[in-house]
């Protein structure tokens, strides 16, 4: 019984910290939202490691495009509470 309580607890919470931004750190790039708790964010004390780094790129595209890490793949959504993260690629072939 605790253990249903402690889950729904922490589902709670999770949704709850889904719309939060930590203080300090960037909430959105163009139409993405860079949610918090950790692991993504665009500087070192927003992300968790080097992996979760999302490079707003403000420069070449209006609205602003985010990426991951410093590569071409393009982020289209974070959804935390489903642990997802959409990128957009190119599917080749020869």
């Amino acid at each position: 019984m605790s253990l249903i309580v402690v889950l729904m607890f922490v589902n709670v919470a999770a949704r709850g910290a889904a719309y939060q931004v930590k203080p300090g750190c960037q909430e959105s790039c163009g139409n993405i939202t860079i949610p918090f708790p950790y692991p993504f964010g665009t500087t070192p004390d927003c992300y968790i490691a080097h992996n979760f780094l999302i490079t707003c790129n403000t420069t070449d595209y209006d609205p602003p495009r985010a990426f991951l890490t410093t590569s071409s793949i393009r982020v289209l959504e974070i959804l935390l509470l489903k642990g997802q993260l959409r990128i957009s690629g190119r599917v080749g072939y020869d």
